[in-house]
């Protein structure tokens, strides 16, 4: 996530999966450039060697987002959608991999809805907190600890809304420390060092091992006693300041943020386990002191299908899986199509099979409605109407009210699985029916068999979409 310091918020999440109900045809196999996570957000409350005054608003340096690998991928041109007078604006291509083969989507089997908000909202940087919006109608609003006096305001627009707090699971630098007493980790990188130097993790030259983008310091996930560290100051911290959950993050299924292949006591595949076996001592607890368990989980692409099954073992822990660079890498990067776009849902709902819940977070402008469209009928496409999983749309630069219509449209539970029409998908609702067409060319046009309310407010009973675009629609 990006954590600003999430404190950043930079999860780049890489997804891995297996397969679910539906019969995948994910045999695209394809890259990875994967991002990986990126946050700094959390604090460690006991066993700390705090100099910093509770409340403080500070946070630590931002870090950089890193990038997916250089990879041709052709250009999209802009195109109009005839019917509904709306551009379907498409960026340049960036440079990603993408699957080789596109997939058909299976359809959705018969589900069992139980509704709730299907929104979410995150304020990880400095001062971001005072650009939260419309928080009643979010299921999640993720902050740092040291934003815990907006708990009470949150709780107070809507009781249900839960708070989540920003859980670093590897460490921040030596000038971090002054922010331990609303910390953003869950060891304190001043207390490691002076009580358990064995924690640090360390490189082939024998030297700390740390993330080399934004400088954070690898820890020992596997070592039982970190493990009952950073639990235990989590679950002190979440109690004490009136969380209703922790979002652990840079929970990778490789090392990440460049330091692959070059840890002293794990191999990659062996920091993988490590990962999986932190998660499994940690969550429980968690969950036992009434605590809601999120986790960021890096480099894991949806195509990936050794991902995949790692997720799936992983997401069996937790109460969410987040998804990082939901339908795109990062703000002004193209929104993915084709097999890209068809992995993804089918992430999206594996995960949810699993009985975890699934949050996709895109990170783009506030004023690309094209992605915010696109985006949040993706997620309805694949969410399976039970309450827990949510979309986040995160406007970058994030200092604005993230809330708008384009990717908050509420058109209830689904009444029926989604269903091919030509090159495009269809999903209707209780209250409304969602269209999407996530191929790379060529326009598809709907018949709606009814009158539905365009985003200006117009009526209209068929749409036409060019490529890469979508319409969540309500009911007339």
């Amino acid at each position: 996530m990006r954590h600003r310091p999430w404190h950043h918020v930079t999860m780049i999440v890489r997804k891995r999966w297996l397969v679910a109900l539906v019969p995948a045809l994910l045999a695209g196999a394809v890259v990875a450039t994967l991002g990986t996570i990126g946050t700094s957000v959390k604090a460690p409350v006991a066993n700390t060697n705090a100099t910093g005054t509770p409340g403080t608003t500070q946070s630590p340096t931002d870090r950089p987002t890193p990038s997916p690998t250089p990879s041709a991928s052709p250009t999209q041109t802009a195109t109009a959608a005839p019917a509904t007078g709306t551009p379907v604006t498409s960026s340049t291509a960036a440079s990603r991999s993408k699957p080789a083969v596109h997939r058909a989507l299976p359809a959705l089997p018969a589900i069992g809805v139980f509704g709730g908000s299907s929104i979410a909202q995150i304020a990880f940087g400095t001062g971001q907190d005072a650009y939260l919006g419309h928080t009643s109608s979010s299921v999640y609003v993720e902050i740092n600890d040291y934003e815990h006096g907006r708990v009470g305001q949150i709780h107070a627009a809507n009781s249900a809304t839960k708070v989540l707090v920003y859980a670093e699971v590897q460490t921040e630098g030596p000038n971090s420390c002054q922010w331990d007493a609303n910390p953003s980790w869950g060891v304190s990188y001043c207390y490691a060092t002076n009580n358990h130097p064995e924690w640090f993790l360390l490189n082939k030259s024998g030297q700390r091992a740390q993330y080399t983008d934004n400088g954070y310091y690898m820890m020992d996930l596997g070592s039982p006693t970190y493990q009952a560290a950073w639990v235990a100051n989590e679950i002190a911290m979440a109690h004490r300041d009136g969380f209703q959950g922790i979002e652990m993050d840079d929970v990778n299924l490789s090392p990440g943020h460049g330091t692959d292949g070059t840890l002293a006591k794990y191999s990659d595949s062996q920091y993988e386990a490590t990962v999986q076996a932190f998660v499994a001592v940690v969550s429980p607890q968690l969950k036992a002191a009434g605590l809601l368990v999120s986790a960021n989980i890096g480099n894991a692409n949806p195509w990936d299908t050794n991902a995949l099954n790692e997720s799936v073992q992983i997401a069996a822990s937790l109460s969410i899986y987040n998804h990082e660079f939901w339908m795109r890498w990062q703000q002004g990067t193209p929104l993915m199509n084709g097999a890209e776009w068809a992995a993804s849902i089918h992430m999206e709902e594996t995960i949810q099979n699993t009985g975890a819940a699934f949050t996709a977070l895109t990170y783009g402008s506030i004023n690309d409605v094209t992605a915010m469209r696109y985006t949040r009928a993706s997620f309805l496409l694949g969410w399976n109407g039970r309450a827990g999983s949510a979309l986040i749309y995160r406007p970058d630069p994030d200092l604005v009210d993230p809330y708008a219509a384009d990717w908050t449209t509420d058109v209830g539970a689904p009444s029926g699985a989604r269903y091919a029409v030509g090159i495009g998908w269809r999903r209707d609702f209780a209250a409304g029916t969602v269209v999407i067409n996530p191929a790379g060319s060529g326009s598809q046009t709907f018949d709606l068999g009814g009158n539905y309310r365009m985003p200006d407010g117009s009526v209209v009973s068929s749409v036409t979409l060019g490529p890469t675009s979508a319409l969540v629609l309500p009911a007339a």
